[in-house]
């Protein structure tokens, strides 16, 4: 592969900059480790795949600290950089550049491992298993967390039901006032959880919780003219 990337100053390598270097380094590295695969397979079976599970380089190299051994062999450092550089992409896209320059320092750390390794065939359907499954209980944790905790959501919508009433000059006597008046909202909104771990918002008085929710609120002071 012919190099990609001109001379560029310091001041003047980006992100995106560091982002091809990398993966330049990357594809000579995994093809010299895996033969049968070329530029375009190394596309089409490592990077897209990996790219659209968007696994954690952490969570990989945790599999391999728990597996044993002292150091990563040539092939997986060579994947892993990999997968430290398509995190460093998904966090730009985020516009969470601080934590995308973390993940290519972390990808640049493994490339150079792998550069300095003897030759060593890449555990690739290994690590794709590993992603898949990371992926799925990473989106299972997210899943349970939303529904077994609700009044997380809850909250935030009472906060922008009362900002936007407030917006219009709306004021209220006290914190409870305000919920009662939006408690037929949430009460809509809740419906869109599970009926299981919405059940316990409500078995109270959820006017309480949602006016404690409202006295936390930066500007309660001016929307809410004495304490309940």
């Amino acid at each position: 592969m012919k190099p990609t990337l001109p001379k560029t100053p310091r001041s003047e390598r980006t992100l995106d900059y560091y982002f091809c270097q990398i993966m330049d380094a990357v594809v000579k590295t995994y093809l010299l480790c895996a033969p049968e695969f070329d530029e375009d397979t190394f596309k089409s079976r490592v990077f897209e795949p990996l790219y659209q599970i968007n696994v954690s380089g952490d969570s990989i190299l945790c599999y391999f600290s728990e597996a044993g051994g002292t150091k990563l062999l040539k092939g997986d450092a060579t994947l892993l950089a990999c997968i430290y550089c398509i995190q460093s992409k998904w966090a730009q896209k985020d516009k969470s550049d601080e934590l995308a320059w973390s993940f290519i320092m972390e990808a640049q750390k493994y490339i150079s491992m792998a550069i300095s390794e003897d030759v060593s065939e890449p555990q690739l359907a290994k690590i794709l298993d590993l992603a898949r499954t990371e992926a799925k209980s990473t989106a299972a944790k997210k899943s349970v967390s939303v529904s077994v905790q609700p009044w997380r959501a809850v909250k935030s919508e009472a906060i922008r039901l009362i900002d936007e009433k407030a917006q219009s000059g709306q004021r209220w006597n006290h914190e409870e006032q305000a919920a009662l008046e939006i408690l037929d909202d949430l009460r809509e909104f809740l419906k869109k959880y599970p009926a299981k771990s919405s059940k316990n918002f409500w078995s109270n008085t959820p006017e309480k919780t949602v006016a404690r929710w409202l006295r936390a609120m930066p500007n309660a002071k001016l929307l809410f003219s004495t304490e309940s």
